[in-house]
Parts: structure tokens; C-alpha cells; sequence
């Protein structure tokens, strides 16, 4: 693994750790330039008590991100190419994480403003364990299988993303 972490600033303690795991085939990292682009346009008051922990699950292609000064983010990589990718990747972000908030999701969700706020201010609770509905505009097209918000230690307790069940 090969950590390089981009933009940390010295914060404090952020409050909310945000976790993504990434796998690039292609050089095309639009997806990820205009999610973090969109993130980094938010107060920066919420920008300080979040970090982003990207994970690349060993990538055929390197992932490169733009310089953005006023977030906090970290790039993990997975440099042995192994049959778990995914769900180990996960736990890796996890396991990285400094916070007891986590919100685990793909590169192509993007939560409003104020959604981040809600979690960054929730009350800590073992026992949470929230799934999201997934909107297209105004229009709601799913609920997200692989987006959640938890509790660190709730994550631990379920042992983590089973890597065997991703072979």
C-alpha cells in the first residue's frame, strides 16, 4: 500500500471521515475532478471537519488529482493487484479513518451541502447504520447499495466488508 496524503491541512480533528474507493481502467478522471471540483465550492468551515480518504484499488492507470488547497484528502494505494479490490478497499479506508463518522460511497454520488452538515452535526450513536436515497434532479431513481453512513466501531463490530464474498 502507498499512502500520499494531498492537501492536508493541520486540522484539529475532522469530524467526519469520507470514504471512496476508486478503480481506474481507463486515463479519463472526469468523474472524480468534477466530484471533488463540486466539494471543494462548499464553506469552508464544513471543508475543515471532513477528510476524504480515496482509496485506489490498484488501478491499471494512475490516479491523479487536481491540486486543491482547502480540503483535506488522502490517496491510499493498493499496489498489489488482488481479487478483493472493492471490499477490501473499504476496509482499508476504514481502518485508515481518524474519525468515528464515516460515510462510505462511490465516486459518483455527490451529497448536498447541507446533507454533510446533518452528519458532520448528528449526535454519535453506536447503533447507526443509515442508507440514502439516490435522486437524478428531482427525481428519485434508487436507494444506493454501497452508500452508507456508520459508526466506526459498528463497522469493526460487523467485521468489515467480507473480502472473500468479492472473489
Amino acid at each position: 500500500m502507498y499512502n500520499n496524503d494531498l492537501n492536508m491541512k493541520k486540522i484539529s480533528q475532522p469530524l467526519l471521515s469520507y470514504l471512496v474507493p476508486l478503480f481506474f481502467d481507463q486515463d479519463n478522471d472526469r468523474t472524480l475532478s468534477r466530484v471533488l471540483s463540486q466539494y471543494s465550492k462548499y464553506s469552508q468551515k464544513i471543508l475543515d471537519k471532513i477528510h476524504f480518504i480515496l482509496v485506489d484499488d490498484c488501478s491499471p492507470v494512475k490516479i491523479k488529482i487536481q491540486e486543491i488547497t482547502n480540503m483535506n484528502i488522502s490517496l491510499l494505494r493498493i499496489t498489489s493487484d488482488i481479487m478483493w479490490n472493492q471490499g477490501g478497499a473499504r476496509n482499508l479506508g476504514v481502518n485508515y479513518a481518524k474519525t468515528s463518522k464515516l460515510l462510505i460511497t462511490d465516486i459518483d454520488h455527490v451529497f448536498p451541502e447541507r446533507t454533510l452538515v446533518h452528519l458532520i452535526n448528528r449526535k454519535y450513536n453506536y447503533n447507526d447504520l443509515i442508507r440514502f436515497r439516490r435522486f437524478s434532479g428531482l427525481k428519485k431513481i434508487s436507494t444506493g447499495y454501497n452508500i452508507f453512513y456508520l459508526n466506526k466501531l459498528l463497522f469493526e463490530d460487523f467485521q468489515g466488508y467480507d473480502e472473500i464474498f468479492w472473489l
